[in-house]
């Protein structure tokens, strides 16, 4: 973690100066190695992917079969509840 290191022990790891920093040779080498510093770009998932995600929850699943199983013994005012929850 870099919070709890010490400025020389960053200095150090990195191999650079704390003047004037890493050379334009390094910075191109650095840069070849790792890559250019950005984020990842990642798709927003959609509104039914985030819904389905929801249901697959072990509690949905158990409202769920309570839900059914008030409705087969013909309680539909208590399914609607349990389905509305």
């Amino acid at each position: 973690m870099y919070e709890t290191k010490s400025k020389k022990e960053l200095i150090k790891e990195y191999a650079t100066d704390e003047e004037i920093g890493i050379t334009e040779a390094e910075a191109k080498r650095r840069l070849k190695r790792y890559g250019e510093n950005e984020l990842q770009h990642k798709e927003p998932k959609k509104w039914y992917e985030m819904f389905l995600e929801q249901l697959n929850e072990p509690l949905i699943f158990i409202l769920f079969i309570a839900g059914a199983i008030s409705m087969l013994l013909g309680e539909f005012s208590d399914t609607v509840i349990i389905l509305v929850v």
